[in-house]
């Protein structure tokens, strides 16, 4: 109660847009300096809030080298109060609301997000209704991607795939929601972009699917039976008879070279691992690829 309190006084404003690049180059930078995190909080939030604005910018530099980054190390540094943190948490979600026919800034806000739960989990801040709405809106932004480029050499990183995969299993890996129920929609919201169809994954997203589904194995909210079940509803062919037509379609090599390449990504990663309450993944990804022969 406090916390929310204490958010009460402090003003939400809609994310701000990006200075204008001949004022912004100092301010954006301004989180390396050495002496940077022992502002006040205040003066730190105020610095976020700008940076949140950037984190829709065209430009790389700007959106992904500054913004997320000092973004980032502002949150791993633990210099926010509970407040200041929540009030940046707004900020953020504001960002996945707001007009962008660009799509720079949802996928970066939902990095940042991530960020900010991963925080959350080493040293609690956030209010519970708020975490629990962060939580599903995670859910929500993963399962509605459609998005799907990657790295780009004009406009850099847009990954809206992977970051949303980030967001997830950050929320999955936070001990204060695994009674939340919310646990079921992150797993959909997985299974919505492990294959899309007639888009071929080269970048990673197999990969950041898989840490997702290792932090909800991790988090106990399912069986071994119930892993094995959700990995064959998977591999379903249909609409193909069986697997072994997708070698007669570019659409169905597609979907096997993603759902094979997450499979074996889930396989090498809880076998070399050294943590043990992932390992009701494994007979249900053998399992699956078995299917898929």
């Amino acid at each position: 109660m406090a916390a929310l309190c204490a958010l009460a006084s402090l003003p939400v404003a809609a994310a701000p847009s990006c200075p204008p690049a001949d004022d912004a180059a100092p301010g954006l930078s301004a989180w390396r300096q050495p002496d940077f995190m022992s502002q006040s909080s205040d003066a730190l939030l105020a610095w976020a809030t700008g940076m949140v604005g950037c984190l829709s910018h065209p430009n790389p530099a700007w959106r992904d080298g500054q913004a997320y980054e000092g973004l980032s190390t502002l949150l791993r540094k633990a210099v926010l109060t509970p407040a200041a943190q929540a009030a940046l948490a707004e900020s953020l979600l504001q960002v996945l609301q707001a007009p962008d026919p660009a799509y720079f800034g949802p996928p970066f806000a939902a990095l940042v997000l991530a960020e900010l739960v991963a925080a959350d989990a080493r040293r609690p801040a956030l209010p519970l209704p708020l975490l629990q709405r962060i939580g599903r809106e995670g859910a929500a932004f993963l399962a509605s991607v459609q998005d799907r480029r990657g790295f780009d050499a004009q406009q850099g990183w847009r990954h809206a795939v992977a970051h949303g995969a980030d967001w997830v299993a950050a929320i999955a890996g936070h001990p204060g929601l695994r009674a939340s129920g919310l646990h079921a929609a992150l797993r959909d919201a997985v299974a919505a972009q492990l294959a899309p169809s007639g888009h071929r994954y080269t970048e990673g997203e197999s990969e950041r699917l898989m840490v997702a589904v290792v932090h909800l194995a991790r988090s106990g909210c399912f069986s071994a039976a119930d892993w094995k079940a959700w990995f064959l509803r998977q591999l379903d062919p249909s609409p193909m008879g069986s697997w072994a037509e997708a070698f007669g379609s570019a659409l169905g090599l597609t979907r096997r070279h993603n759902l094979r390449g997450f499979l074996f990504a889930v396989l090498v990663e809880v076998r070399l691992n050294q943590d043990a309450t992932d390992d009701l993944l494994l007979p249900a990804a053998e399992a699956a690829l078995r299917a898929m022969r």
